[in-house]
Formats: C-alpha cells, structure tokens, sequence
C-alpha cells in the first residue's frame, strides 16, 4: 500500500500562523533555542505535509491564542533624567564583575580585562540621553553587553585571535540612546545581545514573515 504521507491538499494560511504563533511564544519563552526556532519557522513556511506541521509544535508547552497579549512590543528605552555620571573604570583581573538591574550608567565606561569577565546587563538600566561609550580592553578573558530593544549599537571593536559577536537589532528611533562600542579584545569574547523579541523579530525578517 502507498505510504500516506498527509500531502497538502489545501493547508490554509490560518494553519500555518497558528503554527508559526505558537513558535513564537515558545521561543520567547525560552522552550526553544535559536536555532531551532528558525528550522521550525522555516520548515512551517515550506512544507507541503500536513504530519511535518502538526508535528513542529507536539513537543512543546501548550500554546494558547489568548496568550497573544504576553508577546512583547519593542518597549521605549528609560532615560535618566537625573544627575549622569560621567565616566566610571571597570577592571576585571582574574576575576569577574557585573552590572544589572536598575542601573544609571555613565556617559562613558572603561573596560579593562585580563584572565576574567564582565557582564552589562543593560535592559534595564536608565540610559542617559544620546552615547554612551564604552571603551574595552580584553586579554584572555571575555566581556558581555545585554542590551534591549530600541538601543543602537555602533561596534568599533577589533578582534585579535578572538571574536566579537554583535546580534544587536537597530532601533527604530534614530534619536533614540546609543551604545558606541570601541577597543580591542585579543584571544578573547565580546558578546553583544539583544533580549529574545529581538532576535525573533531578525529571524522573522529573515525569512520573510514580518
């Protein structure tokens, strides 16, 4: 007997959405990494079988579409309205420092790294208005900058037996705050971030569904 592959016969675009919706819930609510969730999302795209659609979603947490209202909007970004501190020094040697929560960072910051790690968490912190720079120096060690959506990132930094990873997406504002990254990490990690929205917002342009 022929193997019933459940062709599509007419899968309706509705179908389709509620797949792709349901993926973009469980990806922003980490169930599935990255990658994964563009397989997915592509193969939700493409596909001409009704099994291979179903079964993108049957290993995930139940997805309700009242749930529409939990997915984030690109929040405005909070300035500090306040005293700003003109520039602070981190050094990092042998050993690690991070800055998160509700933070006001100054208009500059100085990163000096050796055999250690900084980690700035900036989504949400109190941007004062316009740049902030921030100058890194990193030797054998690595350097994280979380930032969140609406932020523009202007990277500068070289990279010497090492790497820098900037998956930060450009805001819509074009006024909005900046981060102006500059410096030089040598065998060592600059890792630019953004929070999942954001990702998910690239990988949706990407293939083609925003």
């Amino acid at each position: 007997m022929p193997e019933n592959k459940e062709l599509d016969i007419g899968i309706s675009k509705y179908a389709r959405e509620k797949v792709i919706e349901h993926l973009k819930y469980s990806f922003t609510h980490d169930f599935l990494e990255e990658a994964d969730f563009e397989k997915r999302c592509n193969i939700a795209v493409n596909t001409q079988n009704r099994h291979d659609l179903k079964t993108l979603v049957e290993d995930l947490p139940e997805y309700k579409e009242e749930q529409d209202d939990l997915q984030s909007t690109t929040p405005s970004v909070p300035i500090n309205t306040g005293k700003i501190q003109e520039e602070s020094n981190i050094v990092c040697l042998l050993s690690g420092t991070e800055r998160k929560g509700m933070w006001k960072p100054p208009k500059k910051i100085n990163i000096f790294v050796a055999m250690g790690g900084v980690d700035l968490d900036f989504t949400q912190a109190f941007f004062p208005p316009g740049i902030i720079e921030i100058n890194v120096f990193c030797i054998m060690g690595g350097v994280d900058i979380k930032i969140p959506n609406g932020v523009h990132v202007e990277n500068h930094c070289l990279a010497f037996m090492g790497g820098v990873d900037d998956r930060s997406i450009p805001g819509e504002d074009k006024n909005g705050p900046t981060l102006r990254i500059k410096g030089i990490v040598f065998m060592s990690g600059l890792d630019i971030k953004t929070p999942k929205e954001g990702l998910m917002k690239r990988i949706l342009k990407k293939l083609k569904l925003e």
